[in-house]
C-alpha cells in the first residue's frame, strides 16, 4: 500500500512539472489558460485567479492545462490570447515546454543526488534467478558478501568486476567456492 502512495506522489511530482511547463510558457505568450488541473476526474478543490481557474481532481494520475482556443472544434475569434490562433512557434513552445520541464527536473534531482554521493549497491543479496551459480555456491537472500577470492569487496560493482575476472566462461566461475559471506538472518 505504502508502495501505491509513493507511486502517486512521485507521478504527481512530474504531472506537475511538466503541466507546469505548458502552462507558465502559455502565460509567458500571453495565451489565457482556463484550468490547471493536477488530476482528472471529479474537482475536489480549486481557486480562480485572473482568467485561470486552479484545481485538484480526484483521480491522481496525470493533470491537465486547458487554454483557450486549444479545441480545434471551438469557435475561434483570431484573439491574440487564444491558443490556435497563435503562430506555429508559439504553439509549438507551449507543447514542448511540458516535456522539457521534465528533463530539467531529472537533471536537477540527479545533480543533488549525485551531489550528495553517489548512489551505490552494496553486496547485500536482494535475489537471485534459480537454477544460477549463486544458487548453486548455498548464496541466500539477505546474505551479505564480504570478500570473493580474498579480495574484500564493498559495493556490488566491485564484486561483479572480480567474479568477471575469475569466470572461466562456463556458468560457475571458479570464484564462487571461495567467497565469504555474512549471514544476515
Amino acid at each position: 500500500m505504502l508502495s501505491l502512495v509513493y507511486f502517486i506522489g512521485v507521478l504527481s511530482v512530474l504531472v506537475l512539472a511538466h503541466e507546469f511547463g505548458h502552462f507558465i510558457t502559455a502565460k509567458r505568450l500571453k495565451v489565457h489558460v482556463q484550468i490547471f488541473s493536477l488530476g482528472f476526474g471529479p474537482k475536489l478543490w480549486s481557486i480562480k485567479k485572473d482568467e485561470t481557474e486552479y484545481r485538484i481532481s480526484g483521480i491522481p494520475l496525470g493533470g491537465y492545462v486547458k487554454m483557450v482556443g486549444d479545441e480545434p472544434t471551438e469557435r475561434l475569434e483570431g484573439k491574440p490570447y487564444e491558443f490556435l490562433s497563435r503562430s506555429v512557434g508559439d504553439r509549438f513552445k507551449i507543447i514542448f515546454a511540458g516535456p522539457a520541464l521534465n528533463y530539467i527536473l531529472a537533471f536537477f534531482i540527479f545533480s543533488v543526488i549525485f551531489m550528495f554521493g553517489s548512489p551505490t549497491l552494496t553486496t547485500e543479496v536482494g535475489g537471485f534467478l534459480k537454477d544460477y551459480p549463486a544458487e548453486k555456491a548455498g548464496v541466500l537472500v539477505g546474505d551479505k558478501i564480504l570478500t570473493v577470492d580474498g579480495e574484500s569487496v564493498k559495493y556490488w560493482e566491485d564484486m561483479t568486476a572480480l567474479i568477471h575476472k575469475h569466470s572461466t566462461g562456463s556458468m560457475i566461475p571458479s570464484v564462487w567456492a571461495p567467497i565469504n559471506l555474512l549471514r544476515l538472518r
